[in-house]
């Protein structure tokens, strides 16, 4: 049986039993609710604007079964079963020529799929998987002579993550044996095949100019784009990890390697990275793992480990190199070819005996604690009420109720900490067109009660599990 095929019932059995069968907040998914409601929407998420996600998004959001939440999880889903094929056939290059290539790139591709962070996030709508996918297709494509089509692939990887592009480098170096650096004819063509993937940034500006209810960062104009393609709304966050806290990251980073692949796993992965038989494929793999490494380290916030997306693949690659010294020192005799197998079978034991305990850690398919929260919310919110909510996951968990699904369009939900922002406002006007809407900059609460005569205002904070609600006066705290 080919290696894809089983790569893929394997891994598409075992997320189809623990997928999460809508909304979710594990696995550091909690925008979810904010892809699928700018999705729903024709809209704009948040920063950086994520064109091909909306797009790949938008398709699996058209299947005829299940909530919209399900739907976007399948792409995750499908997206990680395709990165763990592309990490077999990476594995299976960087071993050409070596004895058990194929039963080496089928353990890759195993091992890849079903690590903790890829299945976790084979089961969750959010950008990841596809980030992962895309930075090996960049892996596979950088060496290539059709240098339109290269520049293209690390296009669209930034396309959809705008991380994608610390492999640049690569991009400008190229692949070949004899000639590091494309000449210059080859350089403009991947030049202008990467302007051709970056194009997809086009759309948000076209999206948000029909003025959807989900419209960050008003992009329709060109300081909108601006400041939603860059992240500006987060740059605080880079480069600023606190020194004494890049030593805690260094040993968490260590953390994770273990619980990614185990001690002989990461053994394996030194030792392939050490033997890799081709200089200029242990440069690009080692650039990977360092830069997007680095960014994780030093970008400051809580769910910066997401970062670490491209790094497992090529790990789970440099773990097929390694075992494949072993089972190259083996030898060909009759001896050697038994130690051969059971070196593999031995392997392959090692790394089904990690499936359950995973199983157990990653499983949602019982998870209903978002779906649970939005429903209890909702239910207590009185009707017609203005809602001030505070926390992503509480916002973007209402506007997937409202938009995606259809639900309580009587209620306006409105983000506390977006009410500084013009874009927001209007946005609130396109999305409740009967919402009295402040004029003022840095608009707050008591402007909206001054506006909106009559109405219930409630307040829902980050930590609240009920919506504190009173009759034309100002929410708590105002």
């Amino acid at each position: 049986m080919p290696a894809a095929l089983i790569i893929s019932l394997t891994l598409g059995l075992l997320y189809a039993r623990t997928i999460a069968p809508g909304l979710t907040w594990a696995n550091f998914s909690a925008d979810g609710g904010d892809f699928l409601a700018a999705i729903a929407t024709g809209g704009v998420p948040h920063p950086g604007g994520y064109p091909l996600y909306l797009l790949l998004g938008g398709l699996f959001a058209r299947l005829p079964f299940g909530e919209p939440a399900f739907r976007t999880n399948l792409l995750s889903a499908f997206c990680t079963i395709l990165t763990a094929n592309l990490v077999a056939l990476i594995s299976a290059n960087w071993l050409a020529g070596k004895p058990g290539r194929s039963w080496l790139a089928l353990l890759a591709g195993l091992a890849y799929g079903l690590s903790p962070f890829a299945w976790g996030q084979a089961l969750v709508t959010e950008v990841y998987s596809l980030h992962a996918l895309l930075v090996c297709l960049c892996l596979l494509a950088w060496s290539a002579k059709r240098h339109w089509w290269v520049g293209l692939t690390f296009g669209l990887a930034a396309a959809n993550h705008l991380t994608a592009l610390l492999a640049l480098p690569l991009l400008v170096l190229g692949g070949d044996a004899q000639r590091w650096r494309p000449a210059p004819r080859a350089r403009l063509a991947r030049f202008l095949g990467l302007l051709s993937g970056l194009s997809l940034y086009l759309l948000l500006p076209l999206r948000a100019a029909t003025h959807p209810a989900i419209n960050w960062g008003g992009a329709a104009s060109l300081p909108g784009l601006a400041w939603l393609v860059s992240g500006r709304m987060y740059s605080g966050f880079l480069l600023d990890t606190p020194l004494v806290d890049v030593v805690g990251r260094l040993h968490g980073l260590a953390g994770l390697l273990l619980e990614q692949f185990g001690p002989l796993g990461v053994f394996l992965a030194v030792g392939g990275l050490l033997m890799m038989p081709r200089g200029r494929e242990r440069l690009a793999g080692l650039w990977i793992v360092l830069a997007n490494g680095a960014f994780a380290i030093l970008y400051n916030s809580s769910d910066s480990q997401v970062y670490l997306a491209p790094v497992w693949p090529v790990l789970a690659a440099w773990m097929a190199v390694g075992l494949g010294s072993l089972v190259e020192l083996a030898g060909s005799s009759r001896r050697g070819q038994w130690l051969r197998a059971g070196l593999l079978a031995g392997a392959l034991a090692l790394l089904l005996m990690r499936v359950p305990r995973i199983y157990q850690q990653v499983d949602l398919s019982q998870d209903e604690r978002a779906s649970g929260w939005i429903t209890h919310t909702l239910d207590a919110i009185p009707s017609g009420a203005l809602v001030f909510v505070s926390g992503d996951q509480q916002v973007f968990g209402l506007w997937y109720a409202q938009f995606a699904q259809g639900r309580r369009l009587d209620v306006a939900v409105m983000a506390d900490g977006l009410l500084a922002y013009r874009w927001y406002l209007n946005s609130l006007a396109d999305a409740y067109p009967r919402l009295g809407i402040p004029v003022t900059e840095q608009a707050q609460a008591r402007d909206f009660v001054a506006l909106n005569p009559g109405q219930v205002f409630c307040r829902l904070e980050r930590d609240s599990s009920e919506p504190v609600c009173e009759w034309n006066v100002l929410p708590p705290g105002q």
